[in-house]
C-alpha cells in the first residue's frame, strides 16, 4: 500500500503546475489569479470597461487608447489602493444509497475517536457510547459566513498607479502621449477539507471507483486536506499614442508588458482512509498521516498590443478597442516536500490568451450627467497552452463577457459623483455544471466621488465584486462565496 501511495504522490507533484484555474476538488497551481490581473485589475482604477467610450480621459488607456484624444494639458496622476478579500466555503454532504452514514464523518457531524480505527461503522455505533453525531444547521443561507465550514480573510495596501499624460505635436498633427505603470496584487486561495481520491461521487477525475456490491468488493478512499495559497505582484507597464485622424473620428495603439512573482504554496495532509467493503453501508475508517507540501514562486512575462478607435458627436459618443493575442509565460521553481523528503522541480507554462473586443457608448442628456455602457468580450475559449510536461486533465478557461454601465453627475464645477455596475462569467466553469462553457455570474459595484481645487482632482472610490457558486457532486453540494472590496485614492496634478 505504502508503495502505491508513492506513485500517487509522484503523479500528483508530476502534475502540479498544469491544472488551470477553478477551484472543484482541488486544482493545482498554474495562473491561477492571472486572470483578475488581465481582465478585472485595472478596474479597480478607475470606472471599468464602461470608460471605453470615453474622451479625454488619462484613465481610457486601459480600455480605449483613442480615448485619450481630448487631453488638453499635461496630467499626472498617481494612485493607492486597499485591497480587503474573503473566502469561504460551506461543504454540505448527503447520505447515498450505499453508504447512508458515511455523510456524518465527511460533514464533520460525528468525530470518530482514534481507538476506533479499522472497525466498522456499524460496530462502532453498537458499541460507543460516544458515537454521538451533530444535528445540522437548518435555515442558514448556504453561502452566509454562519453556514461557512471555513473562512479565509486578506487585506492588503499600496500604491496602484503612476499614468503620465501630455498633448504634443507631430508631423503638423496634434497628438495625446501616455504612460503608466501599474502594481496590481495577485491573490488566489483554495481550501477542500474533504479532498478524496478515488472520488465516489463524480467521473470527472478518471478515478470514480468500481460499485462495491459482492461481498469481495473493497476500494480504500483516501481523505485528504488540500489547500492552495499564491500572493504577489505583478506590474505592468503601458504606452500609448492617440490621435484625430479625421474630424470627430480618433485612433489609439496602445503597448503593454507585464512582468511579476508570486509566492506559491501548496499542502496536501492526509487526515485518513476509508475501506469501503461489499454490502450495504459496510465500511471502517482510520486515521492515518502524510503530508506533502510544495513551496516555491512564479514569474510571470508578457506582451500584448491594443487599437482603439472612437467616433464623437455633441451628445454622444462610441468606442471600440482590440487586445490582440498575447502570450503569458510563467517560470516556476517549487520544493516538495513529503514527510521529510524534499525534491526540486521547475518548468516554464505558457498561455496564448485570445483576443478581446469591447464597444462602448455615452450619451451626454445634459452638461451636468454622463451615461456609458460598454460590452466586452474575451475570447478566452481560444486559448492556447504550453506545459513543461503533457498534461491531458488541465481545464482550459472559458470565454468571459463583460456588461458595464456607469453614471457620471457632476452637480458642481468642482465635485463629480459616479457609479459603476459590472456583470461578467468567471474564467472556469465549476464541477456539475450544467453549461461547461460558461462560468459562474460575478457582479461588481462600485461608488465614487471627485473633488476638483487648483490644477488638482481626487478621486475617491470603493469597488465590491461578489462571487457565489457550487460544486456539485451526488454525494455532497460545496457552496463557495469570494468577495474583494477595494478603495482607491487617486490624486492628479492638471497642469
Amino acid at each position: 500500500m505504502k508503495s502505491k501511495f508513492s506513485s500517487i504522490l509522484i503523479l500528483i507533484v508530476l502534475s502540479m503546475a498544469f491544472q488551470i484555474s477553478a477551484q472543484h476538488r482541488g486544482d493545482l497551481l498554474n495562473f491561477q489569479g492571472i486572470d483578475y490581473v488581465i481582465s478585472e485589475g485595472y478596474s479597480s482604477l478607475s470606472i471599468g470597461n464602461a470608460l471605453t467610450s470615453a474622451n479625454g480621459n488619462l484613465q481610457t488607456m486601459y480600455y480605449n487608447p483613442a480615448g485619450l484624444v481630448g487631453l488638453q494639458k499635461f496630467q499626472m496622476s498617481v494612485g493607492y489602493s486597499s485591497h480587503s478579500l474573503i473566502w469561504r466555503e460551506n461543504q454540505r454532504y448527503r447520505p447515498n444509497r450505499q453508504f447512508a452514514t458515511l455523510s456524518f464523518y465527511l460533514d464533520g457531524l460525528y468525530i470518530p475517536d482514534p481507538k476506533n480505527n479499522n472497525k466498522w461503522d456499524y460496530e462502532v455505533f453498537q458499541e460507543d457510547t460516544n458515537y454521538h453525531v451533530e444535528v445540522p444547521p437548518y435555515g442558514l443561507d448556504e453561502y452566509s459566513k454562519e453556514a461557512a465550514d471555513w473562512q479565509k480573510e486578506k487585506k492588503n495596501s499600496n500604491w496602484n498607479q503612476i499614468v503620465l499624460g501630455v498633448p504634443v505635436n507631430l508631423f503638423n498633427r496634434s497628438w495625446t502621449v501616455a504612460g503608466a505603470v501599474n502594481r496590481l496584487p495577485i491573490f488566489d486561495y483554495d481550501r477542500n477539507d474533504t479532498y478524496l481520491t478515488p472520488h465516489i461521487s463524480t467521473d470527472q477525475y478518471n478515478d470514480i471507483p468500481p460499485r462495491v456490491v459482492g461481498e469481495q468488493d473493497s476500494v480504500r478512499m483516501n481523505w485528504y486536506r488540500f489547500e492552495r495559497m499564491r500572493e504577489g505582484d505583478i506590474l505592468t507597464f503601458r504606452t500609448a499614442i492617440a490621435t484625430e485622424l479625421f474630424t470627430n473620428f480618433d485612433v489609439g495603439l496602445g503597448f503593454k508588458y507585464l512582468n511579476g512573482k508570486s509566492d506559491d504554496k501548496l499542502n496536501l495532509n492526509k487526515i485518513g482512509y476509508f475501506d469501503l467493503m461489499g454490502g450495504y453501508n459496510q465500511y471502517k475508517f482510520s486515521y492515518d498521516t502524510s503530508y506533502t507540501q510544495d513551496v516555491g514562486t512564479s514569474k510571470y512575462k508578457g506582451f500584448g498590443l491594443s487599437f482603439g478607435a472612437s467616433y464623437r458627436l455633441e451628445k454622444i459618443s462610441i468606442g471600440i478597442n482590440v487586445d490582440l493575442p498575447w502570450t503569458i509565460k510563467r517560470e516556476w521553481e517549487y520544493t516538495e516536500e513529503h514527510d521529510g523528503q524534499k525534491t526540486v522541480l521547475k518548468g516554464t507554462n505558457k498561455v496564448k490568451i485570445g483576443g478581446s473586443y469591447a464597444a462602448g457608448i455615452s450619451i451626454y442628456p445634459h452638461d451636468k450627467l454622463t451615461m456609458r455602457l460598454a460590452l466586452r468580450k474575451n475570447d478566452y475559449s481560444a486559448n492556447s497552452y504550453s506545459f513543461a510536461i503533457a498534461d491531458s486533465t488541465h481545464r482550459p478557461w472559458v470565454d468571459q463577457n463583460v456588461f458595464a454601465a456607469a453614471i457620471e453627475y457632476r452637480p458642481f464645477s468642482w465635485l463629480q459623483l459616479t457609479g459603476n455596475y459590472e456583470a461578467f462569467g468567471e474564467v472556469f466553469v465549476p464541477d456539475g455544471n450544467g453549461n461547461d462553457a460558461q462560468g459562474p455570474a460575478s457582479s461588481v459595484y462600485s461608488l465614487g466621488v471627485s473633488f476638483w481645487a487648483y490644477h488638482s482632482r481626487i478621486d475617491f472610490q470603493f469597488r465590491r465584486k461578489v462571487l457565489k457558486y457550487s460544486d456539485i457532486y451526488f454525494s455532497n453540494t460545496n457552496y463557495n462565496y469570494f468577495q474583494r472590496d477595494i478603495l482607491t485614492v487617486n490624486y492628479s496634478f492638471l497642469f
